[in-house]
């Protein structure tokens, strides 16, 4: 008998490079690190307790942003954006974000503003890189000899954006960089 082979839980995770010019990066950069220091009570990378989108704090700087990244995630994707969300996100040396999922989205995404962390992956140095787990069986990294890697790691890098389902365990390693590292985080809901 000859088995029928499929591959499960495929993900498709998206990464382009210079989405928007340096002078309109560093604009926005600016302004989520002043929205990041005027609400952010907690001093965390996302710890903000408001969760009003930066879109609606200042549309007329905010939706440069937003809207690079829709037009992005609906040629990627191949999709109609419903609506899309960002939050800034501001690391401080060491600051890290724990694994999680986006809850009530489809499509989580990051633009990475200004990022001087430079890691050294060859001597396990991972700073301020986002890892991607494989959401059916993120945790461990033993692989059967004909499966891929469980997790995949992403250097931030200025003016990268990443999107991969929102379903999709990630987190941030602890940042390390002569400047603070400046994203903003992006929520996106799909037309069905």
């Amino acid at each position: 008998m000859t088995p029928r082979y499929f591959d499960l839980f495929p993900c498709r995770v998206a990464v382009g490079d210079n989405v928007l010019p340096q002078p309109v990066l560093s604009e926005l950069a600016a302004g989520a690190y002043a929205v990041w220091d005027r609400l952010n009570k907690a001093r965390r990378a996302f710890g903000r307790e408001d969760r009003t989108p930066l879109e609606v704090i200042d549309p007329e700087l905010f939706t440069k942003g937003s809207d690079a990244v829709k037009r992005a995630i609906e040629s990627w994707y191949n999709c109609e954006v419903a609506s899309i969300e960002g939050r800034e996100v501001v690391f401080h040396d060491g600051d890290y974000i724990t694994p999680h999922i986006e809850g009530g989205c489809d499509i989580s995404a990051e633009l990475f503003l200004d990022y001087s962390a430079v890691p050294d992956t060859s001597k396990s140095r991972y700073d301020g890189c986002l890892t991607l787990e494989n959401p059916s069986g993120c945790w461990g990294h033993t692989t059967l000899p004909w499966e891929k890697h469980r997790v995949h790691t992403l250097e931030g890098i200025t003016g990268r954006l990443v999107a991969h389902p929102a379903y999709m365990p990630h987190f941030v390693h602890p940042y390390y960089g002569p400047r603070p590292g400046i994203n903003i985080h992006y929520e996106i809901r799909v037309k069905r």
